[in-house]
């Protein structure tokens, strides 16, 4: 089964532009998940999928990047959205 989630209120009047990403759950032989650490908090390795990569292009492209790792991806979990809105001035 397909969990599928939207985060995030959607604003009347507002053009949102899509930005597609893919991140993976990389579990370790004792089943702790693997993250990455910045200043803004932790986050599961992945990011934006470019260009016409599939999202396992993407996860294993970023798993290089970030923490030059090499991922085996097995199983698609789920789909989430967010909404996400910057007022520019």
């Amino acid at each position: 089964m397909l969990v599928e989630k939207s985060f995030g209120e959607k604003i009347q009047n507002i053009n949102y532009i899509d930005r597609v990403g893919a991140y993976g759950l990389i579990l370790n032989e004792e089943n702790k998940v693997a993250v990455v650490k910045t200043k803004k908090g932790y986050f599961l390795l992945g990011g934006r999928v470019e260009n016409e990569e599939t999202h396992e292009e993407c996860i294993k492209r970023e798993c290089s990047e970030e923490v030059g790792m090499d991922v085996v991806v097995k199983n698609f979990i789920c789909k989430g959205g967010k909404y996400d809105y910057i007022d520019s001035i």
